[in-house]
């Protein structure tokens, strides 16, 4: 869960860092995933 955490965080900042519109849209898909990985670990736990 720690992993997913950082690599959130590491997306966020790079989210914002781009101005590539296609890339943001790219982070936004990821960020998204990773954040419904972590709600499903919240449930399974």
């Amino acid at each position: 869960m720690k992993i997913i955490i950082e690599e959130l965080k590491k997306l966020i900042n790079d989210y914002y860092r781009c101005n590539n519109f296609q890339l943001k849209e790219q982070i936004l898909i990821d960020i998204n995933l990773l954040k419904d990985a972590l709600r499903i670990i919240e449930k399974v736990s």
